[in-house]
């Protein structure tokens, strides 16, 4: 029985694991529209509308807050019954013992700076291993992108963009600017698309690129698919991370190295 509820637990996880992460985006113009799905199951979304309330939510809390502090203000601005020699000799003791405190902790900030330098921690490359010479940080910088390069690149190649459906009208404040905003626009989206080939699985459903030489707005409309399995995500990250943990100990052991070279010397 044991056997069998383990064995449906390695299954659950394994379809989990071969289930793709869906990314739907559509751009109208000025609108961005973004939801994220697994398994069918929306897990965020964006939209003009969401953002739009979000804003409305900000506004009504920023006018609370200032409606509460004007209370307040109000309350703190009542008259108390006090002679003015009495409010006067208050105030005058209350402003003596604030400067005091001002210059305390003036001073104290004074000092701070000094004890930070004299016990200062060391910095991120030298917890690292890496001496703080430009020459041993730009190697580092080089090792670690070479680390890094071969798992993104392959997490970059199992992506999958399907759908993709493209739609441009270009246009200008006159005829001349408008088509060359076309011969631009035809520039750039089809450099963009052969870029996307090479790197991701792309597949182009429709792309209409046109000229408007009378609206003076350029409008546009893009809506693709894009696809990532969660293991593909998963084995890249392990290997990252294993290539990562490899480069940390290459380093210390030359570090070890270095420093049982100087001890015999």
């Amino acid at each position: 029985m044991g056997w069998i509820i383990f064995a449906d637990i390695l299954l659950v996880i394994a379809v989990a694991l071969m289930l793709s992460v869906r990314v739907d985006i559509r751009v109208i113009s000025d609108e961005f529209f973004v939801k994220v799905k697994y398994a069918g199951i929306t897990v965020f979304s964006i939209s003009p509308q969401q953002e739009q309330n979000q804003k409305k939510e900000k506004k009504k809390k920023k006018k609370k807050s200032s409606e509460d502090r004007d209370k307040f203000q109000n309350a703190e601005d009542f008259p108390q019954h006090k002679t003015s020699s009495d409010a006067s000799d208050t105030k005058s003791a209350e402003e003596g013992v604030i400067g005091q405190t001002n210059l305390d902790n003036s001073a104290n900030k004074a000092d701070e700076p000094k004890k930070e330098k004299a016990h200062g921690e060391p910095s991120v490359f030298e917890k690292l291993g890496v001496g703080n010479s430009p020459s041993d940080i730009m190697s580092f910088i080089i090792a670690l992108i070479n680390s890094a390069a071969k798992p993104i690149k392959s997490l970059i190649k199992s992506i999958r963009v399907n759908n993709l459906m493209l739609y441009i009208i270009a246009s200008g404040e006159d005829a001349a600017q408008a088509a060359l905003n076309y011969g631009k626009t035809n520039w750039m989206i089809h450099t963009a698309l052969a870029f996307l080939c090479k790197a991701v699985k792309l597949d182009v459903k429709e792309t209409d690129i046109t000229v408007d030489f009378t609206s003076g707005k350029t409008e546009f409309y893009i809506s693709c698919d894009v696809k990532l399995r969660v293991i593909n995500a998963l084995v890249c990250a392990v290997w990252l991370f294993i290539r990562l943990i490899r480069l940390y100990m290459s380093i210390q052991k030359q570090n070890n190295s270095g420093n049982a070279g100087v001890q015999k010397a």
